[in-house]
């Protein structure tokens, strides 16, 4: 079993108004761990423009629950007797129930006292108090809740990215049941692991930084690639941890540089138009031999001229259409990283 990527070439010819004749590659691509397929296009890429976003979502802060004087009265508690506290705190990040549970343990973290923080915004600040408490929350879940063991952290910045509230904020969650694209990944890297003793991440680090074609750089014990499929319409970055698997696992330490990788990726976002991503941080317990925490970032976007969402495809096929070669971002976001 190997990392290498499948690729299958089509090719669709069409004649433009004025006569000339066009050629459009698609690649079709097979992930190497999951066996998913996902489709890069070739068509020209515009840079998009970020609007006036304060002035757009300013209606938005009128009764916003997340803000503060409404942040203790608006939102719920920990129910008493599950855990130990009602909220939890860590610098102005606040953990309290998320009202749309969606797994066993459901909440959010607040990240800020502001209601509007624009991508370039964003401070390695807000960003490491908020990843400290929600590995906090995630460390009572994994002592309170052996029956949830798996326990995932995920951001849906701003309106592009399906987040309904504009105050930025992540959600966490314990759940006994993988989603799907983390099950798929984890098969992978244990079949991979089985077949060559070697941790699939740690090698998929290994292969990116030795060839270069993905390879965006490293900080401290993260080391940042490309997907080979993304799941984005333009791209998938992902950091792997070096030695750890599991979210509760990561320490302070960890959270620092991860933070500044995430601000240099954002103002590379900015820098093209971007205001809006998902973002997940995932891990595993027990899975050293074959996994490797990992945060995955995709950008999100309307497409002008209607304003309309960048997904379609993807949510009755379950395939992938990306508009950007993952080694062709991987060359842009790596200039950002220095």
């Amino acid at each position: 079993m190997t990392l290498d990527v499948q690729k299958k070439i089509e090719t669709a010819r069409l004649s433009l108004p004025d006569g000339r004749l066009v050629e459009r590659v698609v690649e079709v691509r097979t992930h190497p761990l999951t066996g998913e397929t996902g489709r890069v296009l070739t068509a020209p890429f515009r840079t998009l423009k970020i609007p006036d976003l304060r002035e757009q979502y300013a209606h938005t802060q009128a009764g916003c629950p997340f803000c503060p004087g409404a942040v203790d009265e608006k939102t719920p508690r920990f129910s008493p007797g599950e855990f130990d506290e009602p909220r939890y705190s860590i610098g102005q990040a606040r953990v309290f129930p998320n009202l749309l549970a969606y797994s066993g343990v459901c909440a959010l973290t607040v990240l800020t006292a502001d209601h509007f923080v624009g991508i370039e915004e964003l401070t390695e600040t807000a960003l490491v108090d908020g990843f400290r408490a929600g590995r906090a929350f995630l460390d009572l879940c994994r002592d309170k809740r052996k029956d949830l063991p798996y326990r995932l952290l995920h951001w849906n910045y701003m309106p592009p990215a399906g987040s309904s509230m504009v105050h930025p904020h992540q959600q966490l969650m314990a759940t006994a049941s993988l989603p799907n694209r983390l099950r798929r990944l984890a098969d992978g890297s244990r079949r991979y692991t089985d077949a060559t003793w070697k941790n699939a991440w740690d090698a998929t680090a290994l292969s990116a930084k030795t060839t270069g074609e993905r390879w965006v750089g490293e900080r401290g014990p993260w080391s940042w690639v490309m997907d080979p499929v993304p799941q984005g319409r333009y791209f998938e970055l992902v950091g792997i941890h070096r030695t750890k698997s599991d979210v509760t696992e990561l320490s302070d330490e960890d959270f620092s540089p991860l933070a500044a990788s995430l601000v240099q990726a954002c103002h590379c976002l900015a820098s093209q138009g971007f205001w809006s991503f998902n973002a997940a941080l995932l891990g595993l317990p027990d899975a050293k031999d074959h996994f490797r925490c990992q945060l995955r970032l995709v950008p999100r976007a309307f497409f002008p001229p209607a304003g309309c969402s960048d997904v379609h495809f993807d949510v009755i096929e379950t395939e992938s259409m990306t508009l950007r070669a993952p080694e062709e971002a991987a060359q842009e976001v790596r200039a950002f990283f220095g």
